[in-house]
């Protein structure tokens, strides 16, 4: 048997196409996959920055209740928080005045009131 070296199948230039068409296949893949991951990375940067900045007013806000805390628990705080709520030291007296509740202003007296058409009447043809 001879074997022909510079013949070419015929089915040759047909696999060279379909060989092309594969590899843009899976360069086609492979750049949405990149595409992909980079969105996904860009949202992942929001998602931290978002979340960064959410921990730096959480810690602002514990800072400030700390301070409150400090503030509450002092000799003036309490001090002036008994006075508001009206407790006393001891050996000390509360005293609590008392106001005359006031009793509503009696209604005024019922005046008669005449028509003015009976007033006229009355001052031309009343006999004196």
């Amino acid at each position: 048997m001879s074997y022909n070296i510079r013949h070419k199948p015929e089915n040759q230039g047909n696999s060279a196409s379909f060989l092309i068409l594969v590899l843009v296949f899976f360069a086609v893949v492979l750049l949405l996959s990149a595409i992909k991951q980079g969105l996904n990375y860009a949202n992942r940067r929001q998602i931290a920055k978002e979340q960064e900045e959410l921990l730096a007013k959480e810690r602002q806000n514990q800072a400030k209740l700390q301070l409150r805390l400090k503030k509450s628990q002092t000799e003036e705080f309490v001090e002036t928080e008994a006075r508001r709520l009206s407790l006393s030291k001891k050996d000390e007296y509360i005293v609590l005045a008392s106001f005359p509740t006031p009793t509503p202003a009696s209604p005024p007296p019922k005046v008669k009131t005449v028509p003015n058409y009976k007033l006229w009447w009355n001052v031309f043809f009343s006999q004196k």
